[in-house]
């Protein structure tokens, strides 16, 4: 941030190459979950920033352990961009970040009804060393999370199904889609405190039973 006549001004968020992706002629459909992962070597100095935004939400991995979500909330048509620094959760050598992204496509309470798309790009050492729409980023389609589900409120977009184990990723070919008008985050990034139980008061075992048919109810 700068001081410019006694009023502070922040810089324009912007990416240096990183372009919105998402698999192609997709990003219309709805609630749809794809993970993209892209390989990198630690520098031996410097800071590792991955920067992004996406809809409709994300959550970042490092190396397999949960490193953060987002994008923060924006007006309808503006999307806030985030800056993670990695350092905290990387090893020497060869290093993964993964995104999963789950675009939603459905006007609700909590989010916006926008095309779906990923733009994040990870800069180590001073260099882009991977850019979704130029180099590094791989997409996979997810099937374990179930796409055709029951939406039960407007409270939120989907309810959420998964079926473990899954069927496999489906490797998936990106494009571009439009531009997005980029906004500064301006809150606090979340700490993601482990918050330890007090008391174990019992324990147990479940176990599958018979599904209702249906499985839900619609209607009165």
């Amino acid at each position: 941030m700068t001081e410019k006549h006694g009023i502070i001004v922040t810089p324009a968020p912007a990416f240096q190459v990183a372009q919105p992706i998402w698999p192609d002629g997709r990003e219309m459909e709805r609630n749809l979950l794809v993970e993209f992962r892209a390989g990198f070597e630690r520098p031996e100095a410097g800071p590792v920033i991955l920067r992004l935004t996406g809809a409709s939400l994300y959550r970042v991995f490092v190396n397999g352990a949960f490193a953060g979500h987002g994008p923060a909330r924006a007006g309808h048509g503006f999307y806030r961009l985030d800056e993670l620094d990695l350092a905290p959760h990387l090893r020497a050598g060869g290093n993964e970040v993964a995104i999963e992204v789950a675009g939603y496509n459905a006007n609700s309470f909590y989010l916006l009804d926008q095309p779906s798309f990923l733009q994040a790009e990870i800069v180590a050492g001073g260099q882009v060393v991977a850019a979704t729409g130029e180099n590094g980023f791989a997409a996979r389609i997810r099937h374990d999370r179930v796409q055709k589900v029951q939406r039960f409120s407007f409270q939120r977009p989907f309810s959420e199904v998964w079926t473990l184990p899954g069927p496999p990723s489906e490797p998936s070919r990106c494009t571009s889609v439009a531009a997005k008008p980029l906004a500064p985050r301006r809150v606090p990034y979340s700490a993601f405190e482990i918050r330890r139980p007090v008391v174990h008061p019992f324990e147990g075992e479940v176990e599958k039973g018979e599904l209702p048919d249906p499985v839900w109810k619609t209607g009165r």
